[in-house]
């Protein structure tokens, strides 16, 4: 090998040695960004945990209140803090004595709720009080379909009365569910009636209603 090509191997060494550092010094630069990303993410999740552990406990004690105006808006206002603190104090406010102060605190239940939630909710069912047990049913029939698994593991090994009552909000969830998707298809299938109506179908018969509302597009809709 003369001067010349020892020079170019040397070259071809020094360059790929470079390329080499600029790939692990780049490697190890996103290495350590994606750990501040990480430690960030899970500052800010600890931040909002705290913030929402603090915002829930201003609330508590208007929770308390002799007013029930009072009380449904501190209800409101720990459903718009949306975080799991909330869960227990508005599972509590299920037994206020005041009805819409409950009804409020069902609809909240149903918009957060969590597995644990579901549990909890469920031994209401078997409160000596009927607002209470009422209660319960409406944050289970909120909590809707998506729960329903969750509650029949609840009810699995409850006592008697609290199954029966699972069983009984269960089966009418399913229904609703049933009912809802029913009511869909049927709105789906009147829309599609309107459409081909629109477009001129003679075998369809429109309601006065959708011919009315079809009318202006004939024209432009029809090939």
């Amino acid at each position: 090998m003369d001067l010349g090509d020892a020079i170019t191997a040397a070259g071809v060494l020094v360059a790929l040695f470079i390329g080499a550092t600029q790939v692990y010094v780049a490697l190890k630069q996103k290495a350590i960004g994606d750990r501040q990303a990480d430690i960030a993410d899970r500052q800010a999740k600890t931040t909002a945990a705290q913030g929402g552990i603090q915002a829930v406990s201003s609330w508590l004690p208007l929770l308390k209140d002799s007013d029930p105006n009072v009380r449904f808006n501190a209800v409101v206002a720990l459903e718009r803090v949306g975080s799991d603190a909330a869960l227990v104090p508005l599972i509590a406010g299920l037994s206020d004595p005041n009805g819409g102060v409950r009804n409020r605190a069902a609809a909240a239940i149903g918009r957060l709720w969590t597995p644990s939630t579901v549990e909890i909710v469920i031994e209401l069912l078997g409160n000596q009080d009927a607002g209470t047990r009422d209660a319960a049913w409406a944050a289970l029939q909120k909590i809707g379909i998506e729960g329903v698994e969750e509650m029949e593991r609840a009810i699995e090994h409850a006592e008697p009365n609290i199954k029966a009552a699972g069983l009984e909000a269960i089966g009418r969830i399913r229904l609703n569910e049933q009912v809802m998707r029913q009511i869909s298809a049927l709105q789906a299938h009147e829309l599609l009636q309107a459409g081909r109506g629109a477009l001129g179908d003679p075998s369809v018969v429109m309601p006065s209603s959708a011919a009315a509302w079809t009318a202006p597009y004939r024209t432009w809709l029809t090939p």
